[in-house]
């Protein structure tokens, strides 16, 4: 389950019908940040989860991270923490 963070962007974007382009364009990130997001390359900040949440219309961004493993999520805090 290393991309279910990337996996619930994708899907919930998907169901907005949200381009990754719209989605990169709305959080001031590139489109090849928001494709890493998707495929687990690399973890979107808490602040950008946010951002992504917000774009998509989710009640929060635990929706983003709701069936994450919590070392993912884990990882994220500190990633935020750590920047």
């Amino acid at each position: 389950m290393k991309n279910k963070v990337g996996s619930n962007i994708r899907n919930l974007r998907q169901e907005k019908s949200i381009t990754q382009t719209e989605l990169a364009d709305k959080v001031n990130k590139s489109l090849r940040t928001i494709q890493k997001y998707e495929t687990g390359e690399i973890f979107p900040s808490i602040a950008n989860i946010r951002a992504i949440a917000e774009v998509l219309e989710v009640d929060s961004y635990k929706d983003i991270l709701d069936d994450a493993q919590p070392v993912e999520a884990i990882e994220l805090v500190e990633e935020a923490i750590n920047h």
